[in-house]
């Protein structure tokens, strides 16, 4: 299509020529001229109307857009978008209140009334638009590795859970699964984190080991590290159909405190799709795709995960929950409702008032500037490592 000016000549070329034509071509001559100007067919017409006089038809300098929200508005935005680890925009808006009320509280942001009002004010479209220049220099390719899940052999005993099976309204009932840091290459041994999120709540641990031996799994990573670690009572277990989740020790720990187990179907990754997001938000995010093979980098693993990595995202990074589906013909339109884990605790009446009140004072003591800068601090820690120990494997 033609720029204004560039259609204005047009028109005034060929205005004399249409007027010479007769009627019966100047239909033809209007198909012509749209295809090329992009001009509505009667704006065309009243143009080259014998009335309207082109010599005083000026070109209208477009009218600037009134700018709402500037430096003392986009700044803080930027901040807390960062200190969040560049959510998306409905998660972001969610999280707005409580992230000013706690930076503030630390004295880690100042914003006018005014600003805060702006800020809070706008609607997730426009901080997509204002925060893209950002997005655009943050772009990354990630990179995917081979997946190590093999058959287990309890299968016969553990029931397939469908989506209906538990109450998702209780705290408690937990998606597991292990993700593997081998780079790519499945060969030899590794480290593999153990990931376990709440259905309800969004609240996610996860633990770090040398191996994938059912002990290391089981006993280290799923008993010693992530059931002490849940503010809740734990009420069901689901895992894939890998030989880490489905053995006996698992099996017996769940029997023994009548805690209800359950796997998802071989190859239907979307029966564990609370714990599949997680895998990527909570890990891969995190620590990425990077072969990591040492007893030193299951420490700092677990140092990060155990410490400021489960504050951080259970406290201040909001959890999407499909609240209801709405389907039109065969169009599905989901509702959400966007929250922190600890804020989906906070309302649930299966939690105890102690507990609440533990949570709370909890909360109030984190600073999410300084758990982010740790996080990044520990993070490149693990990088050096790895890559320390991946050099040491290429030479020999």
């Amino acid at each position: 299509m033609m720029s204004t000016p560039s259609r204005q000549e047009y028109v005034k070329t060929l205005k004399p020529r249409y007027l010479k034509t007769k009627r019966k071509e100047r239909s033809k001559l209007l198909d012509e001229s749209i295809s090329f100007t992009g001009y509505n067919r009667k704006y065309l017409i009243r143009l080259l109307s014998p009335r309207t006089d082109l010599s005083a038809r000026k070109t209208r300098a477009k009218k600037k857009r009134r700018q709402i929200y500037g430096s003392d508005v986009m700044l803080p935005l930027i901040t807390i978008w960062k200190t969040l680890n560049y959510p998306c925009s409905i998660r972001l808006k969610s999280q707005l209140p409580d992230m000013i009320d706690a930076l503030k509280r630390h004295k880690e942001l100042t914003i006018s009334d005014a600003s805060e009002q702006k800020l809070l004010a706008m609607s997730a479209r426009t901080m997509d638009r204002r925060l893209a220049r950002e997005k655009d220099v943050l772009k990354v390719k990630n990179k995917r590795a081979f997946c190590t899940t093999k058959p287990g052999t309890l299968k016969s005993k553990i029931p397939v859970r469908k989506g209906t099976d538990w109450d998702d309204s209780l705290p408690g009932y937990q998606e597991i699964d292990t993700v593997a840091h081998n780079g790519g290459n499945p060969s030899g041994e590794f480290v593999y984190t153990l990931n376990s999120t709440d259905i309800c709540s969004g609240w996610t641990e996860s633990a770090a080991g040398l191996g994938k031996s059912k002990h290391t799994v089981i006993e280290v990573g799923f008993k010693g590290n992530i059931v002490p670690s849940l503010p809740f009572p734990l009420l069901g277990v689901d895992g894939d159909s890998g030989s880490e989740l489905i053995n006996d020790l698992l099996f017996k720990f769940c029997e023994e405190n009548n805690i209800e187990f359950t796997r998802s179907r071989p190859y239907h990754s979307n029966d564990g799709c609370h714990i599949e997001e997680k895998n990527w938000t909570h890990i891969r995010k995190i620590v990425g795709y990077g072969r990591m093979d040492t007893q030193e980098l299951v420490e700092a693993l677990n140092d990060l995960y155990r410490n400021e990595l489960r504050l951080y995202m259970n406290f201040f990074q909001p959890h999407m929950k499909c609240i209801e589906k709405i389907y039109t013909g065969s169009k599905v339109k989901k509702k959400h409702l966007t929250k922190t884990p600890y804020r989906w605790l906070m309302e649930s009446d299966a939690m105890s008032s102690e507990k609440k009140g533990w949570l709370q004072s909890l909360y109030y003591s984190l600073n999410p500037i300084h758990l982010k800068k740790e996080i990044d601090r520990k993070r490149s820690v693990i990088a050096k490592l790895a890559a320390v120990s991946n050099s040491i494997i290429s030479e020999a």
